[in-house]
C-alpha cells in the first residue's frame, strides 16, 4: 500500500534560551509546530484523500552575530516533529490502524539577517 503526504505549510511557535558573550549569542529553541493543509492520499490519484492540521513538537540549536549597530545574522537548526495521525479509520483497507498513519519529520538550516528599530543597546 502506497501512502504519501504533502504539508503545503507549517509554522512554529518557539522561545529561545541561550549565552550571549560580546557579539555573540548561542540558543537553543524549542516549542508547537503544526503542519497546514497536510494531504494524504493511500493510493496516489485514488480517491481516498483527506486534509488535516498535524501538530507536534520543534527542537533547535543557533548562533547569532550583531555585525553592525541594529543588524545582526543567525544560523539555525531546527528539528520538527508532526507526529502521526490516523487517516482514512472507517475504511476497510484500514483496519490495521498502523497502514494508514501518516506523520512528518522536517529537518531545516535557515539563515536570516535581522534588523532591530529603535535605539541600540549597550
Amino acid at each position: 500500500m502506497v501512502r504519501t503526504a504533502k504539508i503545503e505549510r507549517f509554522g512554529t511557535a518557539r522561545g529561545r534560551l541561550g549565552f550571549a558573550w560580546d557579539r555573540w549569542l548561542a540558543y537553543v529553541t524549542g516549542g508547537y509546530a503544526f503542519g497546514a493543509k497536510t494531504n494524504v492520499s493511500i493510493v496516489p490519484g485514488a480517491l481516498l484523500a483527506s486534509s488535516h492540521t498535524l501538530d507536534g513538537w520543534t527542537a533547535g540549536i543557533g548562533v547569532e552575530y550583531a555585525f553592525a549597530p541594529n543588524w545582526s545574522a543567525k544560523l539555525e537548526y531546527l528539528h520538527v516533529d508532526l507526529g502521526d495521525k490516523t487517516f482514512f479509520s472507517g475504511l476497510g483497507a484500514c483496519t490495521v490502524t498502523s497502514l494508514c498513519q501518516v506523520g512528518a519529520n522536517i529537518d531545516l538550516v535557515r539563515a536570516g539577517l535581522n534588523y532591530r528599530f529603535g535605539p541600540v543597546w549597550r
